[in-house]
């Protein structure tokens, strides 16, 4: 009995989660689609403060994640992989291990 319930309360937050994320790609997408008309050296900007935060393990909004993926989604793979990397590369410094697994 008590893991039917569990089961279930894990799926209805799988499909928060999911739902929340589908919300979040939209709205990046729309957001995405305006910077390109209206200030498309903000994309540029967005990859570099996305590499910038990802090199000094500083935090960074997910929403400028989605729109630099959206911009160039081959090198943001490289800086995300380059970051992941270094913070799990001996020896594992303490902090960049947690900002890692926020």
């Amino acid at each position: 009995m008590g893991t039917i319930e569990s089961t279930e309360k894990l799926g209805q937050r799988v499909v928060i989660a999911k739902g929340k994320l589908e919300k979040d790609v939209e709205n990046a997408t729309h957001r995405f689609k305006w910077l390109q008309q209206h200030s498309p050296q903000t994309l540029a900007t967005m990859i570099k403060s996305v590499s910038d935060s990802f090199e000094t393990c500083s935090p960074f909004l997910e929403s400028t994640l989605l729109i630099a993926w959206m911009v160039d989604a081959q090198q943001v793979k490289e800086i995300v992989l380059n970051a992941c990397r270094k913070v799990l590369r001996a020896p594992i410094d303490e902090a960049e291990y947690r900002w890692f697994t926020q």
